[in-house]
């Protein structure tokens, strides 16, 4: 069970562009209104930062995840506690991706089916994909999903420039300032979390160096792509109302109209995004498996799909709404705590810990 480079390229880029479509465009131009793409571009050269920092942390351990060598680097009781605290993370993250996307489904493609059972269905889903091919199997998926996401997206650039007005992203900075640049650029940065999986996926690698520098390219590419994605939003219906749109680039795609004679594409292009979704939660379903394995010491990771699997469906189920997954979870536990500690904190931390230890030894040779 292997991950090639071309497989890790593809699942960074599935993973970075489902997420930010859907989360990150409407809050980044509530903060920073037309300037909103500049935020991106602050972010992006931050994620890849943040992403930089995690993998020299996986590079110093090849053969080992997070949930090993917390140990050997913060002793057997705290590593204990990063690793748990890791793992009920992903767990709740994961649950809450697949409600995100059952809510996106729900909303778009079935209004009349229970959520209940879109969560069931895509569950089922995720399950089969994870035990019968693991990440490789996850992998070779996201190399057939990632090409065709990225050609649809492209269409609908090309279909919607005839309602660009460029002059709404005049002034370039607005009101708000630079500060409010800055500011807006946490959203995007925060979602380079999927950086996380480098935590877990190196000793899973054929080439980890090779590996890594695709994962990068991938990242930078999806960035390249929200960028754009949120410039056509802003030319399209101005930042004001950007901002307040739920999903602002799904309400570009319906509102591509070519010579009235191709319209009413959104569905199509929801029911293929929707296919990025899907990968990035069996992403992070499989991080969480192999994690809890890995952290009970169990070679046979297969067998915690059938308590995780459950676990992350009673989870997924407890909102009552799509608020939860659409704006509480990203806005005030993702943003507020995760961003902060777990993707920006505890790696720096271990990294520099590990260097140390790194130059300890090689001094008292």
């Amino acid at each position: 069970m292997k991950v090639s480079a071309s497989q890790m390229f593809w699942l960074m880029f599935i993973a970075l562009t489902s997420l930010s479509l859907w989360y990150v465009i409407s809050p980044t131009v509530k903060i920073a209104d037309q300037g909103a793409w500049m935020s991106a571009v602050v972010a992006t050269v931050l994620g890849l930062f943040f992403s930089y920092v995690i993998q020299q942390l996986g590079l110093l351990f090849p053969h080992q995840t997070i949930f090993e060598y917390s140990r050997t680097l913060l002793g057997n009781a705290l590593g204990q506690i990063v690793s748990i605290q890791y793992l009920c993370m992903l767990c709740v993250t994961s649950a809450i991706q697949l409600r995100g996307t059952s809510d996106l489904i729900h909303r778009v493609l079935f209004d009349k089916t229970p959520i209940f059972v879109l969560v069931a269905l895509i569950m089922f889903l995720v399950v089969y994909l994870t035990f019968r091919g693991g990440i490789e199997g996850i992998g070779r998926f996201g190399e057939l999903v990632g090409p065709v996401i990225l050609i649809t997206i492209l269409i609908t650039w090309f279909l919607d420039l005839p309602n660009a007005k460029w002059h709404a992203l005049s002034p370039l900075v607005s009101d708000s300032g630079v500060r409010g640049i800055l500011q807006g650029s946490t959203p995007f940065a925060s979602a380079f979390g999927v950086s996380l999986g480098f935590l877990v996926f190196i000793p899973l690698m054929v080439t980890p160096k090779k590996s890594i520098m695709a994962g990068t390219l991938g990242l930078l590419s999806a960035s390249v792509l929200v960028i754009w994605c949120m410039l056509m939003t802003i030319v399209t219906f101005g930042y004001e109302l950007s901002g307040r749109l739920v999903d602002p680039y799904f309400s570009l795609v319906r509102f591509v109209s070519l010579f009235e004679f191709v319209r009413n594409i959104d569905s199509v292009v929801v029911f293929i995004i929707v296919f990025g979704a899907f990968t990035a939660v069996s992403l992070y379903f499989f991080i969480t498996c192999y994690g809890v394995a890995k952290w009970l010491n169990m070679k046979a990771w297969r067998r915690t799909i059938w308590f995780v699997a459950p676990l992350e469906c009673i989870i997924a189920l407890l909102p009552s709404s799509d608020t939860a997954s659409w704006f509480w979870y990203p806005q005030h536990v993702w943003l507020t705590y995760i961003f902060p500690f777990d993707i920006i904190c505890l790696p720096l931390l271990l990294l520099c810990i590990a260097k140390m230890k790194v130059w300890t030894a090689s001094s008292n040779r």
